[in-house]
C-alpha cells in the first residue's frame, strides 16, 4: 500500500498541473475577450468615396460591393461614374446625387439633364413632364423643397415671395420671382405627401425648378437648388439595423419609412452599421464626445487589464499553495 501512495500523490500532482494550465489559459481568453469587446461593438461599415464625397452616409452603398454585409434594401445601392458623379436609381430612373443633408433623411438630386425649357430673369426651369419622380418604400419627394412655377393658367396656387434669386443691383433684396409653391403647406391638398411633379400640371403649369432653404439666407449660403428628396427604411427591414441608443423615428414624406435617430445626449446617424450613436457632452465648457464623457473612461482597459492579471495572480498562488500541500504530504509519507 505504502509503496503505491507516491504514485497515487504523483498522478494527483499531474493532474493538478494539467488544471492550472488550463485555468491559465481560460483567463487569458477572458482577459482577450473583455479588451475585444468595445472595439467589435464600435465597427460600423468602412468609408466610400466617390468624387467630392469623401464619406458617402450610410445606409447608402455603392454597387461595385460591400464588404459590411447586404444592404438594407436595394434602394439604397449607388453607383461612381469616372469616379466622380453619384448616382441613384430609382425606379427606370437615374438621378445624380449633389448632396447629403447632416441631418440625416434627406439627398439632393439634380434636375434632369438638357430638359430646361424655360427661363426668366430669375431662373431656369425645366419640363416638368421630364421629372417622372413617384415616391417608393424608399424614396419621397421631401416637404422642405420649395417648388417655383412657371406658365401657370391657374395662379391659385402660388405665391409670390419665393426668394432665391438675388437682384444684380442690390446685396439685400431680391427679384420679382414669380410663381412658387411651398410642400411644406397644405393649401387644398394640391400636392399630397407621395405625389410628384406633375400634380401642377393640372394647373396650366409647364416648367418647374426647386430648390432648398430660404431666400433671405442665401447670403449664408443656405439655398441649395435641386430636387430634396426623403429617404428612409421600410420598416419591416429596420430590426436590429438601429444602434443600443437610438430609437425608430417615422419618416414625413415616405409612406411606412422609418429611420434610427440617436436619443438625447448621443450623436450619429444612429445605425449599427453607420456611424452609431456618440456620447456627447459639455466638459469644461467645450464639447466631448466619447470616451471623453466618461469619468475616469479613458482607464477602462488598464482596470481590466489589471483586474486580469490580479485574478490570474491568484490563481496561479492558489494552485501553488495546493501543490505545496500535495508535496508536503508525500514527502511526510515517504519518512
Amino acid at each position: 500500500m505504502q509503496t503505491g501512495a507516491p504514485d497515487k500523490y504523483t498522478r494527483i500532482l499531474k493532474n493538478l498541473k494539467s488544471f492550472s494550465t488550463m485555468i491559465m489559459i481560460c483567463n487569458m481568453i477572458i482577459l482577450f475577450l473583455l479588451l475585444l469587446l468595445p472595439w467589435v461593438a464600435g465597427r460600423g461599415c468602412p468609408p466610400e468615396k466617390c468624387g467630392s464625397f469623401d464619406s458617402i452616409p450610410y445606409p447608402f452603398r455603392l454597387g461595385n460591393g460591400s464588404d459590411c454585409g447586404g444592404l438594407l434594401s436595394d434602394g439604397f445601392r449607388l453607383s461612381c461614374y469616372n469616379s466622380s458623379s453619384l448616382f441613384v436609381n430609382i425606379g427606370s430612373y437615374r438621378y445624380e446625387v449633389l448632396h447629403f443633408f447632416p441631418d440625416g433623411g434627406g439627398l439632393l438630386v439634380d434636375f434632369p439633364n438638357d430638359t430646361a425649357r424655360f427661363s426668366s430673369s430669375c431662373r431656369s426651369y425645366y419640363d416638368l413632364r421630364s421629372f417622372r419622380f413617384r415616391a417608393n418604400g424608399c424614396f419621397g419627394i421631401s416637404k422642405d423643397n420649395l417648388v417655383g412655377l412657371y406658365g401657370c393658367g391657374d395662379s391659385s396656387l402660388c405665391r409670390s415671395d419665393c426668394g432665391g434669386c438675388r437682384d444684380s443691383n442690390t446685396t439685400t433684396t431680391f427679384t420679382s420671382s414669380g410663381c412658387c409653391y411651398s410642400l411644406s403647406e397644405d393649401r387644398g391638398g394640391v400636392w399630397r405627401v407621395g405625389d410628384s411633379f406633375a400634380v401642377f400640371e393640372e394647373f396650366g403649369c409647364k416648367g418647374f425648378s426647386s430648390w432648398v432653404g430660404s431666400g433671405l439666407d442665401s447670403n449664408k449660403g443656405d439655398i441649395k437648388h435641386g430636387v430634396k428628396l426623403e429617404w428612409a427604411v421600410p420598416s419591416d427591414l429596420i430590426k436590429e439595423a438601429c444602434d443600443p441608443n437610438a430609437r425608430v423615428v417615422n419618416a414625413s414624406s415616405v409612406i411606412f419609412g422609418v429611420r434610427c435617430k440617436c436619443v438625447d445626449g448621443f450623436v450619429g446617424d444612429g445605425f449599427v452599421k453607420g456611424t452609431g450613436c456618440t456620447k456627447y457632452c459639455l466638459r469644461d465648457g467645450s464639447e466631448a464626445y466619447g470616451k471623453a464623457c466618461y469619468v475616469k473612461r479613458h482607464d477602462r482597459g488598464k482596470h481590466l487589464l489589471v483586474a486580469g492579471i490580479l485574478a490570474l495572480c491568484l490563481s496561479i498562488a492558489t494552485l501553488a499553495r495546493v501543490l505545496l500541500l500535495v508535496k508536503t504530504s508525500i514527502q511526510a509519507r515517504k519518512l
